[in-house]
């Protein structure tokens, strides 16, 4: 008994080893993009001044109001803030390193229901709606414009039906200003 116990213990083990082990496809929400790809920015971008972000959406640069969060968009991040405009200029950043990561947010209001009939509280529970936002960061390097570091994009979504964004929604969330370009 404590063998057979033991056997379909292992036997759990190494089929959950190989479900979380291997590479996804480039397909894949869950791809992890390599080190040694590219980010190619294809026109120069201008961050404003006092903001630390330029953010795209919808192939073209938008204001940190604009962004619609349910939607995939990206941003490069400078690591210095500047009174004036700044340029990020066309050209490639290597990609040295990559997350993938899931924040769940909820709305912390009490929900209360009430009974059809009369007006008898059935429940009052903390709860409402829950939403994840889905976030792939590249850490980037160039040796020509030093301060940008890194590259993000994201979108809000219903945790049960939705995912990380794959390589070709980013791409074409960047549309014509910028490529995200996979090593093989």
């Amino acid at each position: 008994m404590v063998e057979m116990k033991l056997s379909i213990t292992v036997i759990l083990l190494l089929f959950l080893a190989s479900c979380s082990s291997g590479s996804y496809p480039i397909t894949s929400p869950h791809y992890n993009i390599p080190s040694g790809s590219k980010l190619v920015i294809k026109e120069d971008l201008v961050l404003l001044p006092n903001s630390g972000r330029v953010y795209i959406q919808y192939g073209r640069v938008v204001s940190t109001k604009e962004v619609d969060q349910y939607f995939p968009h990206c941003w490069l991040v400078s690591w210095k803030i500047y009174n004036h405009p700044i340029k990020i200029k066309m050209g490639s950043f290597n990609i040295v390193g990559s997350q993938k990561y899931e924040i769940s947010l909820q709305n912390m209001e009490y929900s209360i229901e009430y009974a059809s009939a009369s007006n008898f509280l059935l429940a009052g529970s903390p709860g409402g709606t829950t939403i994840s936002e889905y976030t792939t960061t590249l850490k980037i390097d160039s040796s020509e414009q030093q301060n940008i570091r890194e590259f993000s994009c994201s979108h809000w979504a219903d945790p049960i039906d939705d995912d990380h964004l794959t390589v070709a929604q980013i791409n074409r969330t960047l549309g014509k200003l910028a490529e995200l370009m996979i090593v093989k």
